[in-house]
């Protein structure tokens, strides 16, 4: 039972939303008792704040007010829980406009490369401009169905080879790594960052040099592509979801921008003139 210690929610918002999910579906505190084998006094008290209910009761209850998964992760957040328990599934209607959504992003965002990663940087979805970039500097990458954001970064067969001072952009992305293992002790991101730490090229200071280069945003690394002038660019994550509390999968928009806007124009360039076909761009 994992419990959300990161959310501080307002005394009783627990209460507040059965309150008005029990009325918006017009059960009464008896009728709601009954259904999932609870005593009155119990509801009542979990409305007004004087009980909390387990992790198993607030999925009970999601299921029998019928709510949906971003519905259901905010009354588990409300209640102090990790809103991870649901998970979208690809045949309902609200998989098919978050589909939608990112399709529409990617292509918004073009002329910049930009990809939908997992919370273990596995590429999801890419648009047109990220394709360009890794079919003329990461071909190797280019013919595989699927990748993994540190092992672009991480590999000679991604852009290593044109990253200036990769060891910092690599500790940047292990610090981030490092910290999502420590918060939600996950098998899948431990694994992935015991890869990485088993590299022998991984700097030994790799918690300090990687503090240094983080921010708010994400962070900045400076490339020299063949035939371009060295450029620095800006990389860039934002969390989907139109909530604090993110239904599963946990999905992230990643979208390298250049530091100089004059470089717009060969992006542009790149992107009208490439008719590459990839299983992870979806249009």
């Amino acid at each position: 039972m994992m419990q959300a210690e990161g959310l501080r929610m307002p005394k009783g918002a627990f209460g507040r939303l059965l309150k008005f999910w029990r009325k918006t579906r017009g059960l009464s505190q008896e009728a709601l008792a009954l259904e999932v084998g609870s005593s009155l006094r119990h509801v009542s008290f979990l409305e007004t704040g004087k009980s909390l209910p387990s992790q198993e009761l607030v999925e009970k209850l999601a299921h029998l007010l019928e709510l949906n998964v971003r519905e259901t992760n905010n009354l588990l957040a409300s209640a102090g829980f990790a809103a991870t328990s649901f998970a979208l599934r690809p045949d309902s209607e609200e998989h098919h406009w978050l589909h939608q959504s990112l399709v529409a992003t990617l292509k918004g965002l073009e002329p910049y490369p930009t990809m939908i990663i997992d919370q273990y940087g596995n590429a999801k979805m890419i648009n047109r401009a990220w394709l360009e970039l890794i079919c003329s500097f990461a071909p190797q990458t280019a013919q595989t169905a699927d990748f993994n954001l540190v092992d672009l970064v991480f590999t000679d067969k991604g852009f290593k080879p044109y990253l200036i001072g990769w060891e910092d952009t690599v500790c940047a992305l292990i610090l981030t790594l490092q910290q999502d293992v420590l918060m939600y002790q996950d098998s899948c991101a431990s694994k992935l960052l015991q890869r990485i730490l088993a590299e022998g090229s991984v700097p030994k200071d790799w918690r300090q040099r990687g503090s240094k280069q983080m921010n708010v945003t994400g962070f900045v690394t400076t490339i020299e592509l063949p035939g371009q002038p060295r450029e620095q660019q800006m990389h860039v994550f934002h969390t989907v979801g139109a909530t604090s509390f993110i239904s599963e999968p946990k999905l992230m928009i990643y979208t390298i921008y250049p530091k100089n806007p004059k470089s717009d124009p060969l992006w542009h360039k790149r992107v009208a003139s490439c008719t590459k076909k990839h299983p992870l761009l979806p249009y």
